[in-house]
Parts: C-alpha cells; sequence; structure tokens
C-alpha cells in the first residue's frame, strides 16, 4: 500500500470514527494538525483532543474500517472525491472544517461547475413555485449549474426544473448516500443522478437524522458564490442555509413577499437584514461577471381562442373568472380548460382569486 493510500485511509476512517465527535474535527481543524500526525500522536495528546476510548480502540483498525466503506462504496457505484482532487469544489475548500472527501453518485465528475445554490419552504404557495420556475429557468439559459438540498417543496422543484431543461444539477443529501433523503423523491433522484449528481459528506450507511441537515446545509451553501432563497418562513431551516451562507462570505438574494405573509416573513427578514431582494436576475449575473442578454421567446402555439382570452388581459394584470366569462362568449368549461393550458405554457398564473398574466 502506497503512502497515499495509506492516507485515504486514515481519511476515510477518522471520517467514520470520529462521525459523532465533531469537538476532535474540529480541534484538528483550528491547531492545523493532519490526519497523519494525529494518527501518530501519544495517548496523552489524544486524550487532550476529546478523543474516546472506543475511538482509539477503533484507530488501531483503520485499514480495515476503510477497506469495508470503499468496498461498499464501489458495489453502489459510488465515488469518492477528496480535498485535494481537482474535482472537488474549489469553493468548498475555503469553508470553515471543510469535508476531507465527498461521496458521490452520479454521471458528473467535476463538481467544479458554475453553481448556484436554491433553497426555500417545503410547502410553497403558487407564487413560490411561479418565481422559482422562473429564476431557475432564467438561471439555466445562461448556464448555472442548479445546487439544492433534495427536500420536498423549493428544493425538489428546483432539481426537477434543472433536469427538464437538460441542465446539470447537484443535490446534497442529509444522510449516507445508501438513504437517499426523502424517499418520496426517488425517481427524481435517478434523473438528478443522470443529469448531474447526489453529494455527502456523511459515511455511506448514516440514515437521515435531523441534526444532521443543518450540517448539510452548509455544503449547499459552499458550493455557490450566490444563494437564492425563493420562499421560506421565519423558522424555516432555509434561514439556517443562509447564516452559513453569510458566515461563508456569500451573497445571499432573497424573494420579498407581502409583510403579512408568513411564507415571505424569511424572505423580508434576510432582507432587513442585508441580504439582497430577488427581483431581477440581471443582479445576480453581475456576481459572476455575466452581462445580461435577453432570453428568446419560445414559439408558444397559441390557439385561436387562447389568443383570444390573452387579448382581454395585459402582463401583469390580475381578471376573475367572471371576468372573462362576462367578456368572452366562452362556456364556463372551456375558460377553464384554456386557462389550465395558457398556465402549463407559463403565460398566466393563478394569484389572488384571479388569473395574472406573466408574459
Amino acid at each position: 500500500m502506497s503512502e497515499n493510500e495509506i492516507t485515504k485511509s486514515k481519511i476515510i476512517a477518522f471520517n467514520l470514527i470520529f462521525f459523532k465527535n465533531s469537538r476532535v474535527k474540529n480541534r484538528l481543524f483550528i491547531n492545523k494538525i493532519s490526519i497523519n500526525d494525529f494518527f501518530n500522536l501519544d495517548d496523552f495528546n489524544l486524550q487532550r483532543l476529546g478523543v474516546r476510548e472506543e475511538e482509539y480502540l477503533s484507530m488501531k483498525k483503520y485499514k480495515e474500517i476503510a477497506e469495508k466503506e470503499l468496498e461498499l462504496a464501489k458495489k453502489n457505484d459510488i465515488d469518492l472525491i477528496y480535498i485535494d482532487d481537482k474535482k472537488y469544489p474549489e469553493l468548498l475548500k475555503h469553508i470553515f472544517n471543510p469535508p476531507l472527501y465527498l461521496y458521490k453518485l452520479g454521471e458528473l465528475n467535476d463538481l467544479n461547475q458554475m453553481n448556484i445554490s436554491v433553497v426555500g419552504t417545503r410547502r410553497p404557495d403558487r407564487y413560490g413555485r411561479y418565481v422559482t420556475t422562473k429564476f431557475i429557468e432564467e438561471l439555466i439559459y445562461y448556464g448555472f449549474t442548479i445546487v439544492s438540498g433534495m427536500a420536498i417543496g423549493i428544493d425538489s422543484l428546483s432539481h426537477e426544473l434543472a433536469i427538464k431543461n437538460k441542465a446539470l444539477t447537484i443535490g446534497v443529501n442529509p444522510a449516507g448516500l445508501l438513504y437517499l433523503y426523502p424517499k418520496s423523491k426517488r425517481n427524481v433522484f435517478k434523473n438528478l443522478i443522470k443529469n448531474g449528481a447526489i453529494i455527502s459528506e456523511f459515511p455511506l450507511s448514516i440514515e437521515p437524522k435531523t441534526f444532521l441537515f443543518p450540517i448539510r446545509n452548509r455544503i449547499i451553501s459552499g458550493l455557490s458564490k450566490v444563494l437564492l432563497v425563493m420562499r421560506a418562513s421565519k423558522r424555516s431551516g432555509t434561514l439556517i442555509t443562509a447564516r452559513h451562507s453569510i458566515e461563508q462570505g456569500r451573497d445571499v438574494y432573497a424573494v420579498p413577499g407581502n409583510i403579512d405573509d408568513k411564507l415571505s416573513e424569511g424572505c423580508n427578514y434576510l432582507i432587513s437584514q442585508g441580504a439582497k431582494p430577488l427581483i431581477d436576475i440581471k443582479d445576480v449575473l453581475l456576481d459572476y461577471g455575466i452581462e445580461y442578454e435577453k432570453k428568446p421567446e419560445t414559439d408558444l402555439h397559441l390557439t385561436e381562442k387562447e389568443v383570444k382570452i390573452l387579448n382581454l388581459i395585459e402582463i401583469n394584470e390580475n381578471k376573475s373568472l367572471d371576468y372573462f366569462v362576462e367578456s368572452i362568449d366562452f362556456d364556463v368549461s372551456e375558460i377553464l380548460s384554456i386557462m389550465m393550458n395558457l398556465m402549463l405554457k407559463g403565460i398566466i398564473i393563478q394569484d389572488s382569486g384571479g388569473y395574472r398574466r406573466i408574459r
């Protein structure tokens, strides 16, 4: 076994042995003690760093522990990307106590993409889905890789939009990669693996636990220069990700909203604390040094009846169903059918009990 292989075995074993003992991890990072040096310390210094007896005994079997993890990874087509690898995300190297390596499942080999992180509530309303779709599709047009946390709601919608538009996307799992979470999004994850990668810093056999989510969130923010917060309540885990972003020196954008709206509380709070309001994609592009150009409109193939409906409403106007019933000689059921088609084409959205034209 080469010296490089021995070092990697120690890194893997260290991650597994001290997974639940963050005190040791932090002390090594703060004192700039390498993994090799750590394994060569005497009993007194190991105890001083906070190593427990059972952990000390496990350290003696580091090769066996590492080999089992590597075999499990190989069996499940999971790669390990070490911090000194060119494929390891450069931005992530510079956060506090970065992962010494990442587990990766998926076709995307190099995690150094033009990443942008997107997070938000697990229970988005129509407005939340609208703004997420609007900004994600604009970002994809400029070649961004969408990073999110795989959860139901805004996270999974962000991944789905990237997959739908054949863009790269990276999911950060809140557990080991043998336990992709949540299970209800299994089909999304299959496509995510084909269109990008799912990563984690946690050992393969670690199941999802509540305390892992905030730890995972620092990776979501750490992968990108910018974090976009779509919709969030005041007590949302999304705000933990935003705090990580701020601590990491990232720019945070939040979608502003009605002051009486629970799903706007978190975003409005972030803006009051210095986050930038997410109103126009041009601001985000400036942070990446990208010049804005108007996205060409796609051919929407409007029917004659759809055109007649659209002629009754200006862009950003909101009209009730009764307004259309009174203004045009179509049956209610026919109007509803036309409205559904126009929503699918991204021309109108349901808003405040009526229909608002957005393009």
